[in-house]
């Protein structure tokens, strides 16, 4: 009878982890939020779009827009004309707070920021700024997308 098997767990320590593993997670779980998987999964559809815009505008020789709303964007061609995004629905709505320098900013037919449809002018902005969430976005005057 003294050679009884010692090395196992007790039921009282099974559920003194189990309560412990409980508490741990009521804990830790509020903390990760879904929030944060949704702003940048929403930034980084606007910076392809705007990419997507950019590179449009510059195999049609310039005059492609995106303009900002209240709660969204929309893309917009040459032509003024609504187009079809390949990621689906355009005017895009987003979740988060959406605001930049202007309203409504063009790519000339090299990609870069400009001020309105004419890509002949020399009116580029030297630097686009579009807020996203706590986020900066900054579309520099050589047409790169800084964040």
């Amino acid at each position: 009878m003294d050679k009884l098997n010692k090395g196992g767990w007790t039921l009282i320590e099974l559920v003194i982890v189990i309560v412990l593993v409980g508490i741990l997670s009521l804990v830790i779980v509020p903390k990760i939020s879904i929030d944060d998987f949704k702003k940048e999964s929403e930034l980084n559809i606007l910076m392809g779009n705007i990419r997507y815009a950019q590179h449009k505008s510059m195999v049609s020789g310039g005059g492609w827009s995106i303009e900002f709303q209240p709660g969204g964007y929309t893309i917009k061609d040459g032509t003024n004309k609504v187009v079809s995004l390949p990621g689906g629905e355009n005017p895009v709505s987003v979740t988060f707070n959406l605001t930049a320098t202007d309203p409504k900013c063009y790519f000339d037919y090299l990609g870069r920021p400009d001020r309105d449809d004419n890509s002949s002018n020399s009116n580029l902005y030297d630097n686009f700024t579009i807020n996203f969430a706590d986020m900066q976005i900054i579309l520099n005057k050589a047409g790169g997308i800084d964040r």
